[in-house]
């Protein structure tokens, strides 16, 4: 999959989101879009909607509206928001501008983002067991769920009882060693 590609399946639940957050907005700038959330400031990338996501992706973007994305950010008052730079053509340019603006790299933990396609995977051979688990049984694993996401581990568990939802633990025996969460925006 492409970035275009990865920017236009997620339009659409980014977009939902916003909708369903109180006061926050959505908004297509600079070839990408831009979440402003002012009621959240975690300070990981991941769990903070506060984001301007595929800039310079689907079109060329410009300087002003790189600075645009950061003056709104400033005049909705929030402040710890990320700037997610998608491989694109202009990429160095923008992180240029980004660090010119006064952006700064975030520096913890870094990870892959892998994307593949809808097709099943091959079936292989394991002794884990993975189910998926109603919310009074999954909320006895309160405490491993904790220790597994720590820092996150309220992100996990905000999700338990929600409809749009489903959740699975990894056993191996009677221990969990995994746990994965699936959440559908339609």
């Amino acid at each position: 999959m492409t970035a275009t590609e990865v920017s236009q399946h997620l339009y659409a639940s980014r977009h939902a989101l916003a909708a369903s957050a109180r006061g926050a907005e959505f908004a297509e700038l600079g070839g990408g879009f831009v979440t402003i959330d002012r009621l959240s400031d975690t300070e990981y990338p991941s769990t903070n909607p506060n984001r301007a996501e595929f800039v310079g992706v689907t079109r060329p973007t410009s300087r002003s509206e790189v600075q645009e994305i950061t003056e709104r950010f400033a005049a909705a008052g929030v402040r710890r928001w990320f700037f997610w730079l998608s491989p694109c053509p202009q990429a160095e340019e923008i992180r240029q501008w980004l660090l010119e603006l006064g952006l700064r790299r975030f520096e913890r933990p870094r990870y892959i983002t892998l994307a593949r396609s809808a097709e099943p995977v091959a079936a292989h051979r394991t002794a884990l067991r993975v189910r998926s688990l109603a919310p009074p049984e999954l909320r006895a694993y309160t405490g491993f769920l904790i220790e597994l996401y720590g820092d996150f581990s309220g992100v996990y568990l905000g999700t338990i009882g929600r409809d749009d939802c489903a959740h699975y633990l990894a056993f191996d025996g009677d221990r969990p060693v995994a746990a994965a969460g699936l959440c559908v925006a339609v």
